[in-house]
């Protein structure tokens, strides 16, 4: 049995994520929880890399060496932190080898969480619990002899072409932790396995259905789901009430909501009392775009059909592109919508320069402490639906994909991990950093995040904004210099949608051909 590295951790200084539960709510905003890949922006610096080497499990057939549990003295300590239980054995594999592997997993940044009252400052990071649980599973896995755990933190910008240099030179990972949306695609290049075989009926009954149907292709998983990243609105209630719109004002922890004509109403006398861009929308690259989808299709318009094509040129969507062009050409948005990002639109806002920005789940989080700690000024910041006729949010579902790279017992070992992972339910319930994705959590959880009530009711109203469609990265980047034609008048809205539709459209039959995950 291997003994794990414990980070020099003093035993009489335990960083205890599971004490928060005897703090109040108060207590718990005062963790910072940091999503730096939020609005589908890009993290930047290096890549780094933890690797450690260990002594695996040795291959046996024995009841003792299949279900031994981990060395006593380190079963609760998970890096920084300790859980609340003891971990489950690695599952016993079918058949058993003695080959040394090195097993690999890639991550871009999701979580930071610092509560100076438990940690004294010291941060816990999703990387740091990919590399303690791997390490967790190689000390009592029997199905490989792995040698080595390696977790590698990649900048969201450098995502794309390193899967592709790894591709080329048959290096790639054994899986990744990423938003499904964003890797989608290399499911269907075919370099995801499908993962319906480490799924039991316990979680298939524990998440929505609109959580499961944004990791499906073509009826198969591809990405175990464990955090969602739930993207809405954020407002400033006290320039609200110096508008004088307190009825448009919900609770502290609840999300608001508006239709569109209250929308024209609140951004009317936003500008007219207040005199800040009422709310900022921004399209100059493919950043925060989901929320564009959102906007468009805020009187119910349909984006895809059933064929997985482009209907986004039907009157309903038109009709969304054109309130919030007319919008801008009333004056009740940022002036240059074309040139500016989207994630300028949160940076605004909490620089109390618009009433209105977009905003997610663990930015609010982290917004909230940042304030109650003095790290930023403070202000009402309060949480809303994306305004339409029907309420509406989004979630990039986040979890574990694991590579189809040739090498079996690289392989199965990612898979019992994953399957592992999501079969612990300490493990799990390390997902109320982000938001989770299981009723279960929620549940027991619901009081640990003064959100946690509303985002549950929010997720009920997820919108599947990509379809997990093929070539999605290509669908992206055709999209914002068309919504650019819009806001400068070079194209109406009709035109702009239409030509969106048939370029979409274009893409996506010719990657229909080439999709390995639609012909299985």
């Amino acid at each position: 049995m291997v003994k794990l590295n414990r980070h020099n951790v003093n035993k009489k200084g335990v960083y205890g994520m599971g004490r928060l539960k005897h703090h109040n709510v108060s207590t718990a905003l005062v963790l910072l929880v940091c999503m730096v890949f939020l609005f589908g922006a890009c993290s930047s610096g290096q890549p780094s890399q933890t690797a450690v080497t260990t002594t695996a499990a040795a291959p046996s057939t024995s009841a003792e060496a299949t279900t031994a549990a981990v060395d006593n003295e380190y079963k609760n300590d998970l890096g920084m932190y300790t859980l609340q239980g003891e971990l489950n054995a690695a599952p016993q594999a079918a058949s058993m080898s003695d080959k040394k592997i090195t097993l690999t997993g890639w991550m871009t940044p999701m979580w930071t969480v610092v509560d100076e009252k438990v940690t004294n400052g010291k941060k816990m990071t999703l990387e740091e619990f990919l590399n303690e649980t791997m390490k967790r599973f190689a000390s009592s896995y029997s199905g490989a002899n792995i040698a080595e755990v390696v977790v590698e933190n990649i900048p969201g910008k450098d995502r794309d072409e390193k899967i592709s240099v790894a591709m080329s030179a048959g290096a790639l990972p054994d899986f990744i932790y990423e938003s499904f949306f964003a890797v989608s695609s290399r499911a269907h290049d075919g370099l995801f396995l499908t993962l319906d075989d480490i799924i039991d009926d316990a979680a298939k009954t524990d998440m929505p259905s609109s959580i499961w149907n944004a990791v499906k292709i073509a009826n198969s998983v591809y990405c175990y789901p464990f955090t969602q990243g739930l993207n809405f609105m954020g407002y400033n209630a006290d320039m609200f009430k110096q508008a004088g719109l307190d009825k448009y004002i919900a609770g502290k922890n609840e999300l608001a909501f508006w239709t569109p004509d209250q929308l024209t109403e609140i951004c009317t006398a936003i500008k007219k009392t207040v005199g800040v861009d009422p709310i900022v929308f921004g399209c100059k690259s493919a950043n925060a775009d989901t929320w564009f989808l959102k906007y468009i299709r805020m009187f119910g318009g349909e984006w895809f059909d059933q064929n997985g094509m482009v209907i986004a040129n039907n009157p309903t969507t038109v009709k969304g592109l054109e309130y919030i062009v007319d919008l801008k050409n009333k004056g009740l948005t940022n002036s240059n919508p074309e040139s500016t990002e989207g994630a300028d639109s949160r940076t605004q806002l909490m620089n109390k320069l618009c009433a209105i920005g977009l905003m997610g789940g663990s930015n609010l989080s982290s917004f909230w402490a940042d304030m109650e700690s003095g790290k930023i000024e403070s202000f009402d910041l309060r949480a809303a639906y994306v305004p339409g006729t029907e309420k509406c949010v989004s979630t990039y579902v986040q979890g574990f994909s694991a590579f189809n790279t040739g090498k079996n017992e690289n392989m199965r070992a990612a898979k019992d991990y994953i399957k592992w992972v999501n079969s612990n339910s300490v493990l799990l319930e390390e997902s109320r950093w982000m938001v989770p994705v299981r009723n279960s959590v929620f549940e027991k959880y619901i009081d640990f995040n003064p959100m946690f009530k509303a985002y549950k009711e929010a997720s009920d109203y997820a919108i599947d904004f990509s379809n997990n469609s093929v070539s999605y990265t290509e669908l992206r980047n055709t999209l914002y210099p068309q919504l650019q034609a819009a806001f400068t008048g070079m194209k109406t809205p009709q035109q702009t949608m239409d030509d969106y539709t048939a370029a979409a459209n274009k893409i996506i039959e010719e990657g229909m051909k080439k999709s390995v995950a639609l012909k299985r």
